[in-house]
């Protein structure tokens, strides 16, 4: 099963994040934003290890969801987060707390956060690099050099 890290270099965890996300043995990686959402416990999933399981969402069509000791793939009303998906989309308007993957990463002239560009494409880039499967999703915070 491949293995990926999700490097979180920007922004804040109660707010929003953006990080890289480096699959293993590939020499590249896609930006991922982590918007705010309205829940009291912070927009950002916690850091761990996690399975990220490919399914087709009746929503977003063929994407990866989060499972790990505290995120499910049901809301099952125990674990702190559920339904956090990887899937296509780049600012806050497209997400409720899932990981959108970008080739870029942008300000937009409203309040200046930041957000990702071409989504569609970053999604497709990963589908590549670890194929229509499940993979090993390690989230983790600090510099980029530091991996």
């Amino acid at each position: 099963m491949k293995r990926a890290e999700l490097r979180r270099f920007a922004g804040n965890p109660k707010d929003r994040t953006i990080g890289a996300l480096v699959v293993e043995g590939i020499n590249d990686a896609v930006f991922i934003m982590e918007p705010g959402t309205e829940d009291p416990r912070g927009a950002c999933v916690p850091e761990g290890f996690y399975l990220a399981k490919w399914i087709n969402s009746p929503r977003f069509g063929w994407c990866w969801t989060l499972i790990g000791a505290d995120v499910s793939d049901q809301p099952d009303g125990i674990r702190s987060r559920n339904l956090i998906r990887i899937h296509p989309g780049n600012d806050d308007d497209e997400s409720e707390g899932c990981l959108l993957p970008g080739l870029a990463i942008s300000w937009d002239g409203r309040d200046m956060e930041p957000q990702v560009n071409s989504s569609r494409f970053a999604l497709s880039r990963l589908v590549e690099w670890i194929g229509d499967e499940d993979f090993l999703l390690t989230i983790t915070s600090g510099p980029l050099d530091a991996a």
